[in-house]
Protein backbone atom coordinates (compact mmCIF):
# COMPACT_ATOMS: atom_id res chain seq x y z
CA UNK A 1 0.00 0.00 0.00
CA UNK A 2 2.66 2.15 0.83
CA UNK A 3 4.73 1.71 -2.53
CA UNK A 4 1.52 2.44 -4.56
CA UNK A 5 1.18 5.73 -2.36
CA UNK A 6 4.89 7.06 -2.71
CA UNK A 7 4.08 5.57 -6.81
CA UNK A 8 1.45 8.60 -7.07
CA UNK A 9 3.82 11.06 -5.06
CA UNK A 10 6.05 10.32 -7.28
CA UNK A 11 4.36 11.04 -10.34
CA UNK A 12 2.91 14.35 -8.65
CA UNK A 13 6.74 15.45 -8.18
CA UNK A 14 7.92 14.34 -11.32
CA UNK A 15 4.84 16.99 -12.97
CA UNK A 16 5.39 19.70 -10.28
CA UNK A 17 7.58 21.63 -12.58
CA UNK A 18 5.37 22.07 -14.97
CA UNK A 19 1.98 21.69 -13.42
CA UNK A 20 3.02 24.75 -11.07
CA UNK A 21 4.06 27.55 -13.43
CA UNK A 22 0.90 26.97 -15.50
CA UNK A 23 -1.38 27.10 -12.39
CA UNK A 24 0.25 30.87 -11.78
CA UNK A 25 -0.39 31.42 -15.40
CA UNK A 26 -3.72 30.78 -15.51
CA UNK A 27 -4.78 32.87 -12.27
CA UNK A 28 -2.93 36.09 -13.75
CA UNK A 29 -4.48 35.71 -17.37
CA UNK A 30 -7.19 38.45 -17.60
CA UNK A 31 -8.27 36.75 -20.00
CA UNK A 32 -10.79 33.98 -19.14
CA UNK A 33 -11.10 32.17 -22.41
CA UNK A 34 -7.09 31.97 -22.63
CA UNK A 35 -7.55 30.81 -18.83
CA UNK A 36 -9.54 28.09 -19.68
CA UNK A 37 -7.41 26.78 -22.42
CA UNK A 38 -4.47 26.84 -19.88
CA UNK A 39 -6.78 25.21 -17.56
CA UNK A 40 -7.04 22.43 -19.73
CA UNK A 41 -3.60 21.63 -20.30
CA UNK A 42 -3.08 22.23 -16.40
CA UNK A 43 -5.53 19.18 -16.42
CA UNK A 44 -3.54 17.04 -18.65
CA UNK A 45 0.01 17.45 -16.33
CA UNK A 46 -2.27 15.78 -13.62
CA UNK A 47 -0.74 12.37 -13.01
CA UNK A 48 -4.37 10.47 -13.44
CA UNK A 49 -4.31 12.18 -17.04
CA UNK A 50 -1.04 10.27 -18.06
CA UNK A 51 -2.91 7.15 -18.33
CA UNK A 52 -5.55 8.13 -20.59
CA UNK A 53 -2.82 10.04 -22.75
CA UNK A 54 -0.57 7.36 -23.28
CA UNK A 55 -2.98 4.82 -23.95
CA UNK A 56 -5.26 7.30 -26.35
CA UNK A 57 -1.67 8.11 -28.31
CA UNK A 58 -0.79 4.27 -28.53
CA UNK A 59 -4.51 4.05 -30.34
CA UNK A 60 -4.36 7.14 -32.47
CA UNK A 61 -0.42 6.38 -33.68
CA UNK A 62 -1.51 2.78 -34.95
CA UNK A 63 -1.69 4.73 -38.97
CA UNK A 64 1.83 5.96 -38.52
CA UNK A 65 2.95 7.10 -42.08
CA UNK A 66 -0.71 7.89 -42.86
CA UNK A 67 -0.66 11.68 -41.82
CA UNK A 68 -4.48 12.04 -43.05
CA UNK A 69 -6.00 8.80 -41.10
CA UNK A 70 -3.75 10.07 -37.90
CA UNK A 71 -5.10 13.29 -38.35
CA UNK A 72 -8.75 12.63 -38.66
CA UNK A 73 -8.48 9.90 -35.78
CA UNK A 74 -6.79 12.74 -33.64
CA UNK A 75 -9.80 15.19 -34.76
CA UNK A 76 -12.36 12.35 -33.24
CA UNK A 77 -10.88 11.98 -30.51
CA UNK A 78 -10.70 15.40 -29.42
CA UNK A 79 -14.55 15.74 -30.66
CA UNK A 80 -15.15 12.97 -28.25
CA UNK A 81 -13.90 14.77 -25.34
CA UNK A 82 -15.21 17.93 -26.39
CA UNK A 83 -18.90 17.01 -26.47
CA UNK A 84 -18.52 15.29 -23.79
CA UNK A 85 -17.14 18.48 -21.40
CA UNK A 86 -19.55 21.09 -23.32
CA UNK A 87 -22.66 18.95 -22.69
CA UNK A 88 -21.50 18.35 -18.86
CA UNK A 89 -19.82 21.79 -18.57
CA UNK A 90 -22.65 23.23 -20.09
CA UNK A 91 -25.49 22.05 -17.94
CA UNK A 92 -23.63 23.30 -14.71
CA UNK A 93 -23.15 26.29 -16.16
CA UNK A 94 -26.56 26.76 -16.82
CA UNK A 95 -27.74 25.73 -13.64
CA UNK A 96 -24.63 27.95 -11.94
CA UNK A 97 -23.52 24.98 -10.06
CA UNK A 98 -19.90 24.16 -8.47
CA UNK A 99 -20.13 20.13 -8.49
CA UNK A 100 -16.42 19.39 -7.34
CA UNK A 101 -17.43 17.99 -3.79
CA UNK A 102 -20.79 15.78 -5.54
CA UNK A 103 -18.43 14.77 -8.38
CA UNK A 104 -15.08 13.10 -6.29
CA UNK A 105 -17.25 10.30 -5.60
CA UNK A 106 -18.39 9.91 -9.11
CA UNK A 107 -14.89 10.17 -10.20
CA UNK A 108 -13.20 7.64 -7.88
CA UNK A 109 -16.05 4.77 -9.14
CA UNK A 110 -15.08 5.91 -12.97
CA UNK A 111 -10.97 5.77 -12.16
CA UNK A 112 -11.86 2.22 -10.58
CA UNK A 113 -13.55 0.73 -13.28
CA UNK A 114 -11.33 2.25 -16.13
CA UNK A 115 -8.90 -0.12 -15.29
CA UNK A 116 -10.59 -3.51 -15.57
CA UNK A 117 -12.13 -1.95 -19.09
CA UNK A 118 -8.64 -1.72 -20.48
CA UNK A 119 -7.51 -4.83 -19.41
CA UNK A 120 -10.46 -5.95 -21.38
CA UNK A 121 -10.13 -4.25 -24.31
CA UNK A 122 -6.66 -4.94 -24.88
CA UNK A 123 -7.22 -8.32 -24.42
CA UNK A 124 -9.77 -8.32 -27.02
CA UNK A 125 -7.51 -6.61 -29.35
CA UNK A 126 -5.03 -9.16 -28.73
CA UNK A 127 -7.86 -12.18 -29.41
CA UNK A 128 -7.19 -13.79 -25.92
CA UNK A 129 -10.76 -13.47 -24.63
CA UNK A 130 -13.26 -15.48 -26.90
CA UNK A 131 -16.71 -15.52 -25.69
CA UNK A 132 -18.89 -18.71 -26.02
CA UNK A 133 -22.22 -17.20 -25.49
CA UNK A 134 -23.33 -16.30 -29.35
CA UNK A 135 -24.63 -12.59 -28.53
CA UNK A 136 -21.41 -11.84 -26.56
CA UNK A 137 -19.30 -13.50 -28.57
CA UNK A 138 -20.34 -11.40 -31.59
CA UNK A 139 -20.43 -8.26 -29.70
CA UNK A 140 -16.45 -8.68 -28.55
CA UNK A 141 -15.93 -9.92 -32.11
CA UNK A 142 -16.88 -6.46 -33.64
CA UNK A 143 -15.58 -4.71 -30.30
CA UNK A 144 -12.20 -6.40 -31.17
CA UNK A 145 -12.34 -5.54 -35.31
CA UNK A 146 -13.44 -1.87 -34.07
CA UNK A 147 -10.36 -1.35 -31.71
CA UNK A 148 -7.97 -3.45 -33.72
CA UNK A 149 -8.77 -3.36 -37.59
CA UNK A 150 -11.14 -0.75 -38.26
CA UNK A 151 -9.11 2.79 -39.35
CA UNK A 152 -12.23 5.24 -39.54
CA UNK A 153 -12.42 8.11 -36.78
CA UNK A 154 -15.43 6.61 -35.30
CA UNK A 155 -13.28 4.32 -32.58
CA UNK A 156 -11.37 7.37 -31.46
CA UNK A 157 -14.62 9.37 -30.71
CA UNK A 158 -15.86 6.45 -28.80
CA UNK A 159 -12.51 6.49 -27.07
CA UNK A 160 -12.26 9.97 -26.22
CA UNK A 161 -15.86 10.31 -24.79
CA UNK A 162 -14.98 7.21 -22.98
CA UNK A 163 -12.00 8.83 -21.47
CA UNK A 164 -13.92 11.74 -20.61
CA UNK A 165 -15.49 10.05 -17.91
CA UNK A 166 -11.99 9.05 -16.77
CA UNK A 167 -11.32 11.55 -14.86
CA UNK A 168 -9.56 12.09 -11.80
CA UNK A 169 -10.56 14.34 -8.33
CA UNK A 170 -7.66 16.83 -9.28
CA UNK A 171 -9.16 17.40 -12.82
CA UNK A 172 -12.41 17.79 -11.68
CA UNK A 173 -12.12 20.08 -9.62
CA UNK A 174 -10.06 22.19 -11.83
CA UNK A 175 -13.48 21.81 -14.06
CA UNK A 176 -16.33 22.52 -11.79
CA UNK A 177 -13.84 24.67 -8.91
CA UNK A 178 -12.42 26.66 -11.14
CA UNK A 179 -13.34 26.72 -14.55
CA UNK A 180 -17.32 26.32 -14.39
CA UNK A 181 -17.31 29.68 -11.93
CA UNK A 182 -14.94 31.57 -13.85
CA UNK A 183 -17.48 30.66 -16.97
CA UNK A 184 -20.55 31.31 -14.80
CA UNK A 185 -18.72 34.73 -14.14
CA UNK A 186 -18.27 35.33 -18.05
CA UNK A 187 -22.05 35.20 -18.84
CA UNK A 188 -22.84 33.92 -22.17
CA UNK A 189 -19.51 33.41 -24.02
CA UNK A 190 -18.88 30.89 -20.70
CA UNK A 191 -20.50 28.62 -22.92
CA UNK A 192 -17.42 27.60 -24.88
CA UNK A 193 -15.29 27.08 -22.10
CA UNK A 194 -15.85 23.60 -21.60
CA UNK A 195 -14.61 22.62 -24.94
CA UNK A 196 -11.80 25.05 -24.79
CA UNK A 197 -10.93 23.09 -21.51
CA UNK A 198 -10.66 19.63 -23.18
CA UNK A 199 -8.70 21.10 -26.40
CA UNK A 200 -6.16 22.49 -23.54
CA UNK A 201 -6.77 18.60 -21.74
CA UNK A 202 -5.52 17.29 -25.25
CA UNK A 203 -2.76 19.89 -26.33
CA UNK A 204 0.17 17.88 -25.17
CA UNK A 205 -1.49 14.53 -27.26
CA UNK A 206 -2.28 16.79 -30.03
CA UNK A 207 1.47 18.25 -30.39
CA UNK A 208 3.04 14.50 -29.94
CA UNK A 209 0.44 12.97 -32.97
CA UNK A 210 1.10 16.24 -34.96
CA UNK A 211 5.35 15.24 -34.73
CA UNK A 212 4.06 11.38 -35.26
CA UNK A 213 1.74 12.40 -38.39
CA UNK A 214 4.00 15.14 -40.35
CA UNK A 215 7.44 14.28 -38.62
CA UNK A 216 7.49 10.58 -40.00
CA UNK A 217 7.02 11.85 -43.47
CA UNK A 218 11.40 12.49 -43.24
CA UNK A 219 11.39 8.44 -41.56
CA UNK A 220 9.93 6.98 -44.64
CA UNK A 221 12.28 3.64 -44.96
CA UNK A 222 10.66 2.96 -41.01
CA UNK A 223 7.40 4.06 -42.04
CA UNK A 224 7.01 1.30 -44.70
CA UNK A 225 8.19 -1.16 -41.93
CA UNK A 226 5.89 0.27 -39.83
CA UNK A 227 3.14 -0.40 -41.94
CA UNK A 228 4.01 -3.88 -42.61
CA UNK A 229 4.15 -4.75 -39.18
CA UNK A 230 0.38 -3.62 -38.81
CA UNK A 231 -0.25 -6.49 -36.66
CA UNK A 232 2.39 -5.80 -34.37
CA UNK A 233 1.83 -1.96 -33.83
CA UNK A 234 -1.91 -3.23 -32.91
CA UNK A 235 -0.51 -5.58 -30.16
CA UNK A 236 1.62 -3.27 -28.92
CA UNK A 237 -1.28 -0.85 -28.59
CA UNK A 238 -2.90 -3.37 -26.78
CA UNK A 239 -0.42 -3.79 -24.73
CA UNK A 240 0.00 -1.01 -23.74
CA UNK A 241 -4.07 -0.31 -22.83
CA UNK A 242 -3.40 -3.75 -20.59
CA UNK A 243 -0.42 -2.03 -18.64
CA UNK A 244 -2.12 1.15 -18.29
CA UNK A 245 -5.29 -1.03 -16.87
CA UNK A 246 -3.09 -2.42 -14.27
CA UNK A 247 -1.54 1.26 -14.00
CA UNK A 248 -5.26 2.15 -13.22
CA UNK A 249 -5.86 -0.79 -10.62
CA UNK A 250 -2.82 -0.02 -8.59
CA UNK A 251 -3.31 3.68 -8.20
CA UNK A 252 -6.93 3.47 -7.24
CA UNK A 253 -7.91 -0.12 -6.35
CA UNK A 254 -4.90 -0.45 -3.72
CA UNK A 255 -3.67 3.51 -3.68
Amino acid sequence: MSGISEYYFFLTQLLAPIRTPLSDLSYDIQIPIIAAFILGILGAFSPCQLSTNVAAFAFISRDVGEAKRVTRAALAYLLGKAAVYSLVGGAAIVLGLQLAQVSIPVVVFTRKALGPVLILLGLLMLGVIKLSIPLFARLAERLRRGLSERRDPRGAFLLGVAFSFAACPTLFVLFFGTLIPLAVATSIEGLTFPAIFAIGTTFPLMLFVALLAFGAQSVTPIVKKLRAADVWVTRVAAIVFILVGINEIALYWFG
